[in-house]
C-alpha cells in the first residue's frame, strides 16, 4: 500500500475517532442509541459570535470559577484533537492548501450539524475556528517534513 492510500485511510480511522470524542463522548458508535431522540435543539443553544466562547473561558478561569485543567482541555483540546487530522489530509492529497482546509471544514461543519440536530452538543463557531487552527498547524507541521 502507497503512502497516499495509508494516509487516506489514517485519516478516515482518525475522523471516526473524533466523531467519537468530540460528538459522541460517553455513546460508542457502535451502540445505535445515540441516534434515539435526535431533536433540532433550537438556534438558543447555539454560539454563533465569533470568540465568545473563548472570552467566556478566559474570564471565567481568571475569576476562578473553572480550573486552568478544564480550560485547557477544551480550548486547546480543540485545537490539538485536529493537528493530526492536518497532518493526515496533506500526506493523503496533492498537498494543496485550500483542498486541506476544505476537507477539514467539511469534517468539522459535519461535526458541529450533527451536534447542532442530535442535541449530542452544542453548534458554537469558536470550535470551528479553534479546530481550523488545528488543521492548518497540521498542515504546517507536515509540509515542513520534506517529501509527500
Amino acid at each position: 500500500m502507497d503512502k497516499k492510500r495509508r494516509a487516506r485511510w489514517g485519516a478516515v480511522l482518525y475522523i471516526l475517532v473524533l466523531f467519537q470524542v468530540i460528538v459522541l463522548k460517553k455513546v460508542p458508535f457502535w451502540n445505535l442509541r445515540w441516534l434515539q431522540g435526535w431533536r433540532f435543539r433550537g438556534w438558543d443553544h447555539t454560539h454563533l459570535e465569533l470568540f465568545f466562547t473563548i472570552d467566556n473561558f478566559i474570564y471565567a478561569v481568571l475569576r476562578g470559577n473553572i480550573s486552568w485543567t478544564y480550560f485547557l482541555t477544551n480550548i486547546v483540546g480543540n485545537v490539538l484533537l485536529f493537528v493530526p487530522l492536518g497532518y493526515l489530509l496533506i500526506r493523503g492529497t496533492r498537498g494543496r492548501f485550500f483542498v486541506v482546509l476544505f476537507m477539514g471544514l467539511l469534517v468539522i461543519m459535519f461535526f458541529e450539524i450533527v451536534q447542532l440536530f442530535s442535541g449530542l452538543g452544542v453548534f458554537d463557531v469558536d470550535d470551528i475556528f479553534l479546530n481550523m487552527v488545528g488543521i492548518i498547524i497540521g498542515y504546517i507541521f507536515a509540509a515542513g517534513g520534506g517529501r509527500k
